[in-house]
């Protein structure tokens, strides 16, 4: 018998579980995470035929290698950076085994040792796959992205199967992953009042539907970054295009996420103002012209 103040009491691993779904499972964004972890909860056996059924039957998804892996990365604590990684040692969710995936043998245990532990596992499973279907579950094309969504750099690391977590130091504007050949690009628009030379030098759209970018400063048309992005198309790269008002969104740092583009083929390159340095100025054209909305919103003061 206990008292009404008794309180859900977790081991230490527990909590750090708990902590763990809530703070990046939960608020994934995508659903294949959350749905792989909710058929194991209910069957813990054969798992991933269901599971592949689920996900085309109940969400139209498809799960293909590069997808499946990045579950894995991501349910198994391999995606985080490094200081994520040891904060969430406990946190291995799932293991392979013959018929496709388990859940991981402790993690197991603690499920079945603590019905209160296993309540609220479920319970934030089910919130997360609510979440996704009310605000992500739109789907761009063949992308994991919903259109005029959020998303922060770490967002989209994991929506683009990237096999590990970028610091944004080492994204800048943007940054090309071989092995899925996405190419994001992330641009803090933020318009002077008066016009003057220096704003050509900005990225800033001609219309709702034509972008002029800058690459990083020292780059030539010659430039690995620049000709991916000049033969995107045909080197088979998703270029995808993230915005942002301004970089002082110091509390959530996301960008509304504004589909593909692809380069025009105008593009100069130029000595930037008060230095030796190179760049290259591409112009854009997005696949999807920007919703009125937040195309008035980017471009004015």
């Amino acid at each position: 018998y206990y008292s009404d103040e008794y309180k859900v009491r977790l081991t230490p691993e527990e909590a750090s579980i708990i902590e763990f779904l809530s703070k990046k499972v939960t608020n994934m964004k995508r659903i294949y995470e959350l749905a792989l972890l909710q058929q194991l909860l209910q069957q813990r056996r054969r798992v991933f035929t269901y599971y592949e059924k689920t996900l085309e039957m109940t969400y139209h998804k498809k799960l293909n290698l590069q997808t499946e892996e990045s579950v894995v990365r991501n349910l198994t604590n391999e995606f985080p950076k490094e200081e994520e990684r040891k904060k969430y040692k406990d946190c291995v969710l799932i293991k392979k085994s013959s018929e496709g995936y388990v859940l991981e043998d402790k993690f197991e245990k603690m499920l079945n040792e603590n019905l209160e532990f296993l309540k609220m596992v479920d319970e934030l499973i089910q919130y997360g796959i609510e979440n996704y279907q009310e605000n992500y579950s739109d789907s761009y094309k063949d992308t994991d992205f919903q259109l005029y969504q959020k998303y922060t750099y770490e967002d989209a690391c994991h929506l683009l199967n990237w096999e590990k977590n970028e610091v944004p130091l080492n994204i800048g504007g943007y940054k090309y992953d071989k092995k899925t050949k996405t190419f994001p690009v992330f641009i803090n628009y933020h318009k002077q009042e008066d016009i003057s030379d220096t704003t050509k030098y900005e990225d800033h759209f001609i219309n709702n539907q034509r972008l002029i970018a800058i690459s990083k400063s020292g780059r030539s048309l010659e430039s690995e970054d620049v000709q991916n992005f000049l033969k995107a198309r045909e080197r088979g790269i998703a270029v995808h295009l993230f915005v942002r008002k301004n970089k002082d969104d110091k509390i959530s740092k996301e960008f509304y996420y504004l589909g593909k583009m692809s380069s025009t083929g105008a593009v100069r390159e130029f000595v930037m103002p008060n230095t030796d340095k190179t760049a290259v100025e591409i112009e854009w054209a997005l696949d999807t012209p920007v919703r009125e909305d937040i195309y008035e919103y980017m471009i004015n003061g």
